[in-house]
């Protein structure tokens, strides 16, 4: 039985000044869990994607009142903080109450507090806290500092102590747990779907893992995840794939995990399962360049996989002990031949311009790329973002690497380039690294031309 508490959950739109659009090519994946856990529940629940549905904060309010809506969430982002701020000050004049939650809230939750003064924000993930919250407000008609204080992961503004945070709420460990991710819930139509590297869209995403066990210094990732890994078991993720073939039959999946690959069993069982169900649906996925050999690449293709993006962000040794990415760019050659070999696609991503970086260093990473001729290459300016030791150590604090800043975000310099000129580097390097023959080459073979083109001709001298 649905219950009476009806909920909006917002993707709110960037500034019209934002320094780089906010526009997501799918749709939020954390949202959508949180979407999903409430159905589960019975509750009634409406998705807006102000950002992908070009809405203005009337048209969003305006959507959220004909809903019935009782509850607010938003999924805070920096880009969106004067939009996220103004419907915070529109629902609460209508008695509609508001939670706002997203990495950048678990990182700073008082100053969002403080300035956009939501009823309640959630530190970590969501699924779960907005769920007690509506049970609270359900039984309670209200929520109170006395009937909220003992749920875990929440901040608020106590009338008497000012600031209060409740204890850290363990993380989900058991994500078979979660319900399958409710895509029906977005305006499909309305996001591109699409991955270059995959033939044609749609192509679907999915996260089989939360979290990241590694300590480079520029993620905030720790902040969120405190390091620590945890996994849908293998027939969980391949019953999801299947869930998503049947009901949106797309042309791909995108694993987005951080690191697809750092449970290389879980890898193994994964693609024995999608074999042993014969599911038949090409793949891509992310990770780092060690501790995958040949084998592996060889089972993953053979279970649908078309390409491995691999985080090597530079091809300067100095860089990457500056960074603490941790791996090594002789291994990440050989890593990337053996996967080319058993013919995987490879992608390479590449951040420019991290503070105290040099053009002598940024000309190394374009010799590793050249050696290591990646079918794709994804480079693009480092930005500070709040959570990260680089953020605290080099940004926070320092005049000379900040070439400009919206919200918290930080626009950095680096030791020889501007902003603007490490977003020209990019630009151009993503020019000379993808318009290249390897990148055609493979186009025209996604796009299915050579096939049609084999026909046309053979029609041709059958006539003759």
């Amino acid at each position: 039985m649905a219950k009476d508490i009806k909920v909006t959950i917002v993707i709110p739109r960037e500034a019209a000044d934002s320094p780089y659009p906010m526009q997501e090519s799918v749709p939020l994946i954390g949202v959508g869990y949180i979407g999903s856990v409430l159905m589960q529940h019975d509750y009634s629940v409406d998705i807006i994607d102000a950002c992908v549905e070009q809405l203005s904060l009337e048209e969003v309010f305006r959507r959220i009142v004909d809903f019935g809506s009782q509850v607010v969430g938003i999924s805070l982002n920096l880009l969106a903080y004067d939009f996220t701020s103004g419907l915070v000050n529109l629902c609460k004049d209508q008695d509609i109450r508001v939670v706002v939650g997203g990495p950048e809230v678990t990182i700073n939750s008082r100053k969002v507090l403080e300035t956009i003064r939501p009823d309640i924000v959630v530190l970590g993930e969501g699924e779960y806290i907005i769920l007690e919250l509506l049970k609270v407000l359900e039984s309670e008609k209200c929520w109170s500092p006395d009937n909220i204080s003992d749920i875990k992961g929440i901040a608020f503004q106590d009338s008497t102590e000012g600031f209060f945070a409740t204890p850290t709420r363990p993380r989900i460990s058991d994500l078979d747990s979660l319900p399958f991710l409710s895509y029906e819930k977005f305006p499909l139509e309305l996001y591109p779907l699409r991955e270059d590297i995959l033939s044609k869209p749609p192509v679907f995403s999915m996260y089989t893992s939360r979290g990241c066990p590694y300590n480079c210094s520029f993620c905030s990732s720790r902040e969120i995840w405190f390091r620590k890994c945890f996994f849908m078991s293998p027939k969980r993720v391949v019953d999801e794939m299947e869930h998503i073939i049947d009901v949106f039959t797309p042309n791909g999946i995108y694993f987005r995990d951080d690191n697809f690959t750092v449970n290389r069993q879980r890898v193994i069982d994964i693609c024995e399962e999608v074999l042993k169900r014969n599911i038949k649906i090409p793949w891509l996925c992310q990770g780092r360049a060690h501790s995958i050999n040949k084998d592996l690449f060889k089972l993953m293709k053979r279970a649908g996989c078309r390409s491995m993006r691999f985080g090597i962000e530079s091809g300067s040794k100095r860089i990457l002990s500056f960074i603490r990415k941790e791996i090594n760019l002789d291994e990440c050659l050989k890593i990337v031949e053996e996967c080319k070999s058993v013919g995987l696609l490879t992608e390479a991503s590449i951040i420019v311009g991290f503070p105290t970086q040099t053009i002598k260093e940024e000309k190394e990473t374009l010799e590793f790329l050249e050696r290591a001729k990646f079918t794709f290459v994804r480079m693009g300016p480092y930005i500070g973002y709040p959570g990260s030791d680089m953020y605290r150590e080099f940004l926070a604090n320092n005049e000379k690497y900040v070439y400009s800043q919206f919200n918290d975000i930080i626009m950095p310099n680096s030791e020889d380039m501007t902003w603007p000129q490490k977003v020209a580097w990019a630009k151009r390097y993503n020019r000379r690294f993808n318009l290249t023959f390897r990148r055609f080459r493979h186009q025209v073979s996604a796009s299915g031309l050579i096939p049609s083109i084999r026909t046309g001709v053979k029609k041709v001298f059958n006539k003759r």
